[in-house]
């Protein structure tokens, strides 16, 4: 062990790097996002109507560390979370942090995270990508579990009919899920 350094206990997936995990809010035009964020990396975002405790509780459960707010220490990324909403901004710089996932969910979320800005893809197409042509039910439960949608943009994901389907948060977040496609150009 280096000298001075301290030993933590380390959970699955855990967030571990030094000092408290930061988050912050952004209000958007669809509700209030929450996002950590740090070392340039996306560490979770939580799309409308989730709330500030139980994303606090989400990211408790991910880190041995604590979890403190600071929209100040989140800026970068929020910054370009206006610019996406405002239509200026059809990718993002800083990219997910989704090292505590399967392979599998790690390659599902890589070729969703390849999806153009104003064009979708199926469950079927994800699962494919994956090398699973089969596992497009599988697919679908990675795409329920996105620990950072929009930054790996889960909306652009819809059925083979090309309905509008498993949005996480049911039939109401399809609302979402419709908004986030129109903002890019698509409507169903």
């Amino acid at each position: 062990m280096v000298k001075g350094s301290r030993r933590r206990e380390r959970k699955k997936g855990a967030v571990t790097d030094g000092g408290p995990l930061p988050y912050g809010l952004f209000r958007s035009p669809v509700g209030r996002i929450y996002v950590a964020f740090e070392q340039g990396k996306v560490v979770a975002l939580r799309l409308p109507p989730g709330n500030e405790r139980d994303f606090r509780a989400e990211l408790s459960a991910r880190t041995s560390r604590p979890v403190r707010r600071s929209d100040e220490l989140v800026k970068p990324i929020v910054s370009e979370l206006q610019q996406y909403f405002e239509g200026t901004r059809a990718s993002f710089t800083y990219p997910p942090d989704i090292s505590h996932l399967t392979p599998f969910q790690r390659t599902v979320l890589n070729a969703a995270e390849n999806i153009p800005y104003g064009e979708t893809r199926t469950y079927a197409w994800l699962a494919d990508r994956a090398g699973s042509p089969r596992a497009f039910r599988a697919a679908g439960q990675v795409m329920a579990r996105n620990p950072v949608p929009l930054i790996i943009p889960c909306h652009r994901v819809i059925g083979s009919s090309g309905d509008l389907c498993g949005f996480g948060g049911g039939a109401s977040a399809l609302g979402l899920k419709r908004r986030l496609l129109a903002l890019e150009g698509i409507t169903r």
